[in-house]
């Protein structure tokens, strides 16, 4: 069909908005198909309104003169439309292909058929009393409702100007034959000529109608097949960009960490527990990067949780106390992977600066949270720091400053009053869920 090969070539390449008249020029062919199809399905309702017709008004006819042969006429208007409904009957048995020559000629049949019935309904005068002239011109004007009627309920036009022409010519023949109303043939042709102009203004705004419900269809087709691209090349640039961060850091994290074990290992000053420390550290490292891969694990309090069972045994080892005072969690949604790495990457990055440098013998992972923001504090009671040293000495902080804009959050480092660094994250409020209030304490 036009429709599907017109959406099957715009979804290879570039798709092209195919404009309207453009479109209805091309398929003409399916719009008469769907016109004809759409009128063809209530023909059972047609031929049976037709010869029930048929048989009120020759029982009308007869009522008002029992010499009118009426019945007679209703009898033959009964065959004609049976032989229409049977063929029609056939044919939705069969139901030929659209484009197949056996439709065309169920077309042929269809045309024959429907200049039998206008023939028959037009010798409606014949059957009536010559010398009624009510009679006559009633008749005449009940079959010219019929042939409006017709016209109405036919689609094609060939079928339409068959019975039309047939109608008007055997009405003709009978009133000027049988009735001597010569004057009638005139107004029964001018007639014909305005029911054909009527169907074919019908036919038309018929087929403009069904012409723009199937381009309607065309651009659907083709806006869902874009939208449907569109959507594969969003899912591949998603799964690049996942896969290109998540290789950079493991290159930042557990390579770095690699990098480091390999260069005390090769110079001999570590011993067998040192060695297995700095290997379970990658391993822990890996295992935090894998966590976060779980949806399930992105949540706030998880998050936390992961990095004290991350932290809390290198802290120890290095003869610090780790004090670790969580209260007031907003009750968060789940963060992205990129966010919760970028999380637990700069609070890892803090305390791995406190236990390398700072010379602390305590370490305070402290929560708060205000109305607006949440708070995350790392502080020791170390040698403190001048940030912008740090800065040049490259301890870390610019990647944290960068990690914490890609989360939205503030990073600021400052000295303590009574020694030592405090490092503050603040998060804006919600992270994704009305906060609620919930006290963990713990000291270890």
């Amino acid at each position: 069909m036009h429709l599907e090969s017109a959406s099957s070539s715009a979804s290879g390449g570039a798709a092209r908005i195919v404009p309207e008249a453009e479109f209805l020029g091309t398929a003409a062919a399916e719009v008469d198909r769907a016109l004809f199809f759409a009128r063809f399905g209530n023909w059972k309702l047609s031929v049976g309104g037709a010869i029930g017709i048929s048989w009120v008004i020759a029982a009308m006819y007869l009522y008002l003169d029992p010499a009118a042969n009426s019945l007679l006429w209703a009898g033959l208007q009964t065959v004609a439309f049976g032989l229409i409904g049977t063929t029609c009957f056939i044919y939705e048995r069969h139901r030929p292909a659209p484009e197949s020559s056996a439709h065309r000629r169920w077309l042929n049949v269809w045309t024959a058929t429907s200049g039998v019935c206008g023939a028959v309904t037009g010798s409606l005068p014949w059957f009536l009393p010559a010398a009624r002239i009510e009679f006559q011109l009633s008749a005449a004007a009940i079959v010219s409702v019929l042939m409006i009627a017709f016209a109405v309920a036919r689609a094609h036009r060939p079928l339409v100007y068959a019975l039309v022409c047939a109608q008007t010519a055997a009405m003709c023949v009978a009133l000027a034959l049988h009735a001597k109303l010569y004057f009638a043939a005139p107004v029964l042709v001018l007639q014909a000529v305005f029911v054909l102009l009527f169907s074919y203004m019908l036919s038309k705004s018929m087929r403009d109608a069904i012409g723009q419900r199937l381009y309607a269809q065309q651009l659907m087709l083709q806006l869902q097949r874009s939208q449907a691209r569109q959507l594969q090349v969003q899912q591949r640039e998603a799964t690049l960009n996942e896969r290109h961060r998540m290789l950079g850091e493991l290159q930042d994290g557990l390579g770095n960490q690699l990098l480091a074990a390999q260069r005390q290992l090769e110079s001999g000053r570590v011993d067998t527990v040192a060695a297995a420390t700095l290997l379970g550290e990658c391993v822990a490292d890996l295992r935090l990067m894998v966590g976060t891969d779980e949806p399930a694990s992105r949540n706030l309090p998880t998050l936390l949780a992961m990095l004290r069972h991350r932290l809390q045994r290198r802290i120890q080892a290095a003869g610090i106390q780790f004090n670790w005072q969580i209260a007031e969690l907003p009750d968060s949604g789940a963060f992205s992977g990129a966010q919760a790495v970028d999380l637990l990457r700069i609070l890892q990055e803090a305390v791995s600066n406190v236990v390398q440098h700072a010379g602390a013998k305590q370490l305070s992972v402290v929560t708060r949270k205000t109305v607006r923001e949440f708070e995350i504090a790392v502080e020791d009671d170390g040698q403190g720091f001048d940030p912008v040293e740090a800065m040049n000495l490259g301890r870390g902080i610019a990647t944290m400053q960068r990690r914490a804009a890609r989360l939205g959050a503030t990073l600021l480092i400052e000295p303590r009053d009574a020694g030592g660094t405090a490092l503050y994250l603040r998060l804006r409020l919600p992270l994704g869920g009305t906060p609620a209030v919930g006290t963990h304490g713990a000291a270890a």
